[in-house]
């Protein structure tokens, strides 16, 4: 009898040790995956501060939108670009600095927007506050496929303001 109840109890704990390896396991993994998350997320912002520093934002593209051109610059538009539906290829996106893993496209949303005068301040100051505003969308794509996306609003002195 105290055979059969030592086996009995080698085998519940031999079943609690698969288990506990098992969870390790798992949580490793999702830490793996957190990781991954946060390098595409890095990746996304990367390219949102290098549209914000390398758009020319009286680019004729975002009067009329250029395929062949500059693909990556929208003009106002109804519905605006989704993000999730275009392929984020060349034909339609920026690769910042060449890399697949940090793409950018930038929106005009809005133009002529007068602000009030104690909001400008610094370089952003003109004669009558006119600011054109965009939408920067960026992804970011880790090693593993994982995919995150960041929206950006910024706006810029208008090219030809209507005071």
């Amino acid at each position: 009898m105290s055979l059969f109840v030592t086996l009995v109890l080698l085998v519940i704990v031999m079943m609690l040790g698969i288990t506990g390896a098992m969870m390790g396991n798992s949580q490793y993994k999702i830490a793996g995956n957190l990781q991954f998350e946060n390098v595409a997320f890095n990746l996304a912002e990367t390219a949102a501060a290098a549209a914000q520093l390398n758009t020319n934002f009286n680019d004729a593209g975002f009067t009329t939108y250029n395929a062949t051109g500059k693909a990556y610059l929208y003009p106002i538009a109804d519905p605006p670009v989704d993000p999730f539906a275009i392929g984020w290829t060349d034909a339609n996106s920026f690769a910042v600095g060449g890399n697949d893993s940090e793409r950018y496209i930038v929106q005009r949303i809005a133009t002529n927007i007068r602000y009030p005068d104690d909001m400008m301040t610094g370089s952003h100051q003109t004669s009558c506050n006119r600011q054109d505003v965009y939408r920067i969308t960026a992804r970011g794509v880790a090693a593993t496929g994982t995919v995150k996306f960041v929206q950006t609003t910024f706006s810029a002195p208008t090219s030809s303001p209507r005071c």
